[in-house]
């Protein structure tokens, strides 16, 4: 996940127990031997990958700054928010300068989430808005920013209780990226964003992102990488690990 500036809008890159006999006959379609992943085709509990980016922007950007998961290192705020049978997990927003002009993002969360929930998560993504566009561009022009953003991805990864999932297909094409609807979000007073509180309309989203079916009841741990190229030449870093506590 990488942060706006205000001198350069580059986006934000960043990361069912109940109903599990509904999502079977979806589950045995997964990628390759990626048994634990929806695959991004499937509509995942009433909705698209896509609109289930659309709705983690919104519910990150819902959160003022005291609470935000995005802004916590230790997984305190990690509940805050969650509701319905899908939990989000996020990258970071809290960045250091490495030693070789890159930009780090790294987080090590304890997080307990009850069972039966779904867990979707990006291992980086951007959004791109109105906000601060003058003359103001088309949803295509948003769109294809979006998508210069992700292009640049690279080194992506991601494991599940040490067992690597498949991110990319025999061409070396990602398999979970995925692009939002037009949606909206609304800004409450002191948010992560700096803009004044209120909507804020269209808002586009591109990202590669992953929906786990429901972890059983014990310990896990989930890991995500993630690198992008940044226009001065240097990199943002994103690695991400949850020890999760599934009751």
């Amino acid at each position: 996940m990488r942060h706006r500036t205000k001198q350069l809008k580059v986006g934000l890159i960043f990361v069912i127990l109940a109903l599990l006999l509904q999502v079977t006959p979806v589950l045995a379609e997964g990628q390759g031997n990626n048994p634990k992943v929806l695959p991004p085709q499937s509509s995942a509990f009433g909705k698209t990958y896509g609109e289930w980016s659309a709705m983690w922007w919104q519910w990150a950007f819902s959160i003022p700054v005291p609470d935000n998961p995005l802004l916590d290192q230790t997984g305190e705020k990690c509940g805050v928010g969650q509701s319905g049978k899908v939990w989000f997990l996020v990258g970071t927003f809290v960045n250091t300068l490495t030693p070789t002009g890159d930009t780090l993002g790294q987080a090590t969360r304890n997080c307990t989430i009850p069972a039966g929930k779904a867990i979707f998560f990006p291992i980086l993504n951007a959004e791109w808005d109105e906000i601060g566009q003058n003359p103001p561009l088309t949803v295509e022009q948003l769109r294809q920013l979006a998508a210069d953003a992700m292009d640049t991805t690279k080194n992506l990864s991601a494991s599940v209780d040490g067992h690597s999932i498949r991110l990319t297909d025999n061409n070396g094409k990602q398999i979970y990226r995925v692009t939002s609807p037009v949606f909206s979000f609304t800004l409450p007073e002191d948010n992560i964003y700096g803009q004044p509180a209120g909507d804020y309309y269209p808002v586009v989203g591109d990202g590669v992102y992953l929906m786990l079916a429901p972890l059983s009841v014990g310990t896990h741990t989930i890991h995500f990488h993630g690198e992008s190229s940044l226009p001065d030449g240097s990199s943002f870093i994103l690695d991400i690990t949850y020890h999760l506590m599934v009751k």
